[in-house]
């Protein structure tokens, strides 16, 4: 009886040992899961800009958007960064970080969603030609406002447009 009571406690012994060592596998797969997921939903670095900088420019970044500065179509990001008081890579590394989009792609966004605004507000626009439109926006050329219509709002401006005349 003394011997059955040392091979159940050995077996436990084991199955205990063998548990542990299961669970700090699980857990090191589920940090490694972790690690992954992080990778790939991070687009960007994080962030080595300080906090107050960051902050600072963002709020430079409002001031330019309720000024409309985007809607000059020769604007750079030299220039958006020299109006800022800043230089192209911290500007960039802030959009990209607080927009998850690229300089450009930032601002044909500022330029769709003005386009809208200016549709809903003015019903002279609905009836301007695509290129006028464009230039209105601030875009270069139509087919610019076309793709950037189309990436931000996932129709063609053709099709907006001609629902916004039917109404």
């Amino acid at each position: 009886s003394i011997v059955a009571l040392l091979v159940v406690l050995g077996i436990y012994s084991i199955i205990k040992h063998r548990k542990k060592i299961l669970l700090k596998v699980k857990k090191r797969l589920v940090l490694r899961r972790r690690e992954d997921q992080i990778k790939q939903n991070s687009n960007t670095p994080v962030s080595t800009l300080p906090l107050h900088f960051k902050e600072d420019i963002l709020g430079k970044l409002v001031k330019f958007e309720e000024t409309e500065g985007y809607l000059n179509p020769k604007l750079t990001i030299t220039i958006l960064a020299k109006k800022l008081g800043t230089n192209n890579h911290y500007l960039s590394q802030i959009i990209n970080e607080h927009f998850e989009l690229h300089f450009n792609q930032y601002i044909n966004r500022l330029r769709v969603e003005y386009l809208i605004r200016i549709l809903d507000a003015n019903p002279k626009y609905k009836q301007y030609h695509l290129e006028a439109l464009a230039h209105e926006c601030g875009f270069t050329s139509r087919e610019r406002l076309s793709k950037s219509f189309l990436h931000f709002k996932g129709i063609k401006i053709s099709d907006y447009l001609e629902g916004l005349r039917k109404h």
